[in-house]
C-alpha cells in the first residue's frame, strides 16, 4: 500500500513536471514569434514569471541587445527579481552583464546588480572587462601627458625646428581640452562609475588611476577563490534556511 501510494505521488509529480515544462516551452516559441516579428515588448509579457533556466536565459539576451533601452532594462529587472537558491541565476545575470552592447549599458547595470547575494559570476566577468580596457584618462590627465610630451620636446627643438611645429600641436591640443574637457571627462566619470560600482558588488573600495586594470586583474587572481567559496557559503546557508523552513511547515 505505501509503495502504491509513493508511486502515485511519484507520477503526480513527473506529470506536473512536464505539464511545466511544455508550458513554458510554448511561452518561448512565443516569445521568439513576437520578437521576430518587431514586438518585442509583447514578446517579454509572454515570457514575463519564468523561471527556467532556458527562458531565463532568453531573457537575458533581451537584456543585453535589446535596442530599447527601457525594455532592455525591464528585462535585466525581471531577472534580478527571480530568487537565486545556488547562484544560478546570478550566473544568467552575469551572461546579460557581459553581452551588454555598450560601455554605457554596462555601467547602467553595474548599478543594479551591486546588491545580489551570489558575487563570482559577475565580478569574473566585470573583472576581466575593465582589465582588457584601455585606461580612459580624465582631462587633468590628458593636459598633464600633454605638457611632459611638451617638456620632451623643447630641448630638442633646439637642435631640430621642425619639432616647433609638434609642439605647436601640442600646445593647441591643451587649449581645446581645457575648452571641452568632457572629451575626456565624461568617459572617465562613467569608468570611475563602473568601478565604484564593482566595488560594491565585491564589498571593497578600489583607488583608480592608470595602472588600474593590471591592479584589478592582479587584485581578482588573489581573491576570486574567496567569492567563489563564499558563494558556496551563501548557497549552503539558503538550502539550510529553506529546509528548516519546510519542516516548520509540516
Amino acid at each position: 500500500m505505501r509503495n502504491a501510494c509513493l508511486i502515485s505521488f511519484l507520477t503526480t509529480v513527473f506529470a506536473a513536471a512536464v505539464l511545466f515544462a511544455s508550458e513554458e516551452s510554448q511561452r518561448r516559441t512565443e516569445f521568439n514569434e513576437l520578437y521576430r516579428k518587431g514586438q518585442p515588448k509583447e514578446a517579454l509579457e509572454k515570457i514575463k514569471g519564468s523561471t527556467d533556466r532556458e527562458s531565463l536565459t532568453l531573457i537575458a539576451k533581451m537584456a543585453a541587445g535589446e535596442p530599447n533601452a527601457g525594455l532592455a532594462e525591464e528585462a535585466l529587472g525581471l531577472l534580478l527579481a527571480v530568487p537565486d537558491e545556488d547562484g544560478s541565476v546570478a550566473g544568467i545575470v552575469a551572461q546579460a552583464w557581459q553581452g551588454a552592447t555598450s560601455f554605457e549599458r554596462k555601467v547602467a547595470y553595474s548599478g543594479k546588480v551591486s546588491g545580489l547575494a551570489f558575487k563570482y559570476s559577475l565580478l569574473a566577468v566585470m573583472v576581466q572587462y575593465v582589465a582588457a580596457m584601455d585606461y580612459p584618462e580624465s582631462s587633468a590627465e590628458a593636459i598633464d601627458r600633454l605638457r611632459r610630451e611638451i617638456d620632451r620636446l623643447a630641448p630638442l627643438a633646439r637642435r631640430d625646428p621642425s619639432l616647433l611645429g609638434k609642439i605647436k600641436s601640442l600646445d593647441n591640443e591643451i587649449e581645446a581640452t581645457k575648452k571641452n574637457p568632457d572629451r575626456y571627462d565624461a568617459k572617465h566619470r562613467k569608468y570611475e562609475e563602473l568601478v565604484a560600482n564593482i566595488g560594491k558588488l565585491a564589498g571593497t573600495a578600489f583607488t583608480i588611476d592608470r595602472k588600474f586594470p593590471k591592479t584589478i586583474a592582479a587584485w581578482w587572481g588573489v581573491q576570486q577563490g574567496e567569492y567563489m567559496n563564499q558563494d558556496r557559503i551563501t548557497a549552503a546557508q539558503k538550502k539550510k534556511a529553506a529546509d528548516e523552513a519546510k519542516k516548520a511547515g509540516k
